[in-house]
């Protein structure tokens, strides 16, 4: 046999024997496939099979605990679904009282809704919300506490200033009166009689309410809050500042409308940016407002004493302290034929204490009504960087001094 036919057939040989091996473990290959296939299922199989039967496999403690798994996270789930959305706990209703105190103490007003845990619920459903909480802190229970909806408004009746220290014990008679109330009438209650017989009325309860929560520590009411809400004040009256509203009197205007170096009406630059700015209005105390809201968000507060530049100038220079501020409002309003004029006071202020002070009355209708571009926060007709409560009025001008 020649040596190339020897060669041929040895690779002939190894061929075959690689081809019989893989053909060995080929079929073993299937054979223990085929048994995991016939005897345990798989992950996709048995996870199929949790979901379509809810039944857990006993072949082995892998598929038990992966099983359970399952069911226990499909039972949170269902938990999370059929929670109550109108249920809310006690730490949430004492987290939205603190914005709410935030915001009162800020704008001397009450909003219209409250959040609380992402859902806008109306102020006197709110009220309800913080009474059970009072009444719940005070008794240490932890309940959660529901959503109480459509409450409804009361007419406006007379009430009383209310100054001083309540203790623990009268908020929480206070609150029962509220809960009480409200269970019986479905509306919020226009005033409480406190034990002294004076009449709380609900726009201070709401404010109480929320400062009494604010200041919760250690999971407690507070022993003691101080309260000093005048009847006249802005909570109570949406936002507005009777005490520095005036009656008109009969008198000459004309002084009130007068063009003057620090107010100069007549001037153009004056008269063309007052009609622009009122330009859509057409009521006197749409324009006024109008005016009053161009103003205090283009001319920015300075502190110094004193006229500086006069009216023109702040508005151009868009600076200024309240006299050049209040210059600049006054040249706008008179150039429109609007009456204002300057009222001059030591004032209380929220962060400077007691300074002297020059603010405006513009006339609407038979009413001098109060501007103050000084605060960032006020508004038209509402003044809540100072206290109203105790300012002294000093003098009233056509046009001031210094």
């Amino acid at each position: 046999m020649t040596k190339s036919l020897k060669k041929l057939i040895g690779n002939f040989v190894k061929i075959l024997a690689i081809i019989l091996l893989i053909l060995c473990l080929f079929n073993g290959l299937n054979l223990v496939n085929g048994a995991n296939s016939d005897n345990v299922p798989t992950d996709k199989d048995e996870k199929f099979e949790n979901i379509k039967n809810n039944t857990k496999s006993n072949t082995n403690n892998d598929t038990t605990n992966r099983t359970t798994n399952n069911t226990s996270n499909n039972a949170s789930n269902n938990s999370i679904k059929n929670a109550n959305p109108n249920i809310l706990t006690q730490s949430q209703i004492i987290k939205s009282s603190k914005t709410l105190y935030n915001y009162i103490y800020k704008y001397y007003t009450l909003p219209i809704n409250v959040t609380v845990n992402k859902k806008e619920i109306n102020t006197k459903n709110f009220l309800y919300l913080m009474s059970k909480t009072i009444i719940y802190k005070y008794k240490s229970l932890k309940n959660n506490i529901t959503i109480k909806y459509s409450i409804k408004s009361q007419k406006c009746l007379k009430w009383d200033t209310i100054k001083g220290k309540g203790h623990k014990k009268t908020y929480y008679s206070l609150a029962k009166s509220v809960v009480s109330y409200i269970d019986l009438h479905n509306k919020v209650p226009t005033y409480i009689k406190l034990p002294n017989k004076l009449k709380i009325k609900y726009e201070t309860i709401v404010y109480t309410f929320s400062k009494i929560l604010s200041t919760i520590k250690n999971n407690s009411l507070p022993n003691h809050v101080y309260i000093n809400v005048d009847k006249k004040d802005g909570i109570n009256n949406n936002g507005k500042s009777l005490k520095l509203y005036n009656s008109y009197k009969k008198t000459d205007l004309s002084k009130y409308l007068k063009s003057t170096s620090y107010t100069p009406s007549k001037n153009s630059y004056i008269k063309n940016l007052a009609k622009k700015i009122t330009k859509n209005y057409n009521t006197t105390k749409d324009k006024a407002e109008a005016i009053f809201n161009w103003t205090i968000k283009h001319i920015q507060y300075n502190f110094y004493y004193n006229t500086k530049y006069g009216g023109l100038k702040a508005i151009k220079l868009k600076k200024g302290n309240c006299v050049d501020m209040s210059h600049g409002y006054a040249a706008l309003t008179r150039s429109i034929g609007i009456p204002t004029r300057y009222i001059h006071s030591r004032s209380n202020f929220r962060i400077s204490g007691w300074l002297g002070h020059v603010w405006i009355q513009v006339l609407i209708g038979k009413t001098w009504t109060p501007v103050d571009i000084s605060g960032s926060n006020n508004r038209f007709g509402c003044v809540v960087n100072w206290d109203q409560n105790t300012y002294i009025r000093q003098s009233v001008y056509s046009e001031t001094p210094w």
